[in-house]
């Protein structure tokens, strides 16, 4: 992988992660408890379980290494790293 290839992914991960910053309220009022899946600017995917929205990106012929995936937690749950 050439270095012009490790920044286009860094910049489309990047717009994915500012897509959620955006727009982080409608998605936990819309995707409470589930994986979300942003490609670049795009919501591409949404699922309760995380192997079936790998299976959807991958369905879309779209690089998991390129998809930021999230998980919208419930408000009244706590989840620690």
């Amino acid at each position: 992988m050439s270095q012009e290839d490790i920044v286009q992914e860094f910049k489309i991960l990047e717009s994915g992660s500012a897509f959620i910053s955006r727009n982080i309220r409608e998605l936990e009022k819309k995707y409470e408890n589930k994986f979300i899946a942003v490609y670049d600017n795009e919501l591409i995917a949404v699922d309760s379980d995380f192997n079936k929205l790998k299976e959807k990106i991958e369905e879309g012929k779209i690089s998991l290494n390129m998809v930021l995936i999230e998980f919208i937690p419930s408000k009244n749950k706590i989840i620690l790293y």
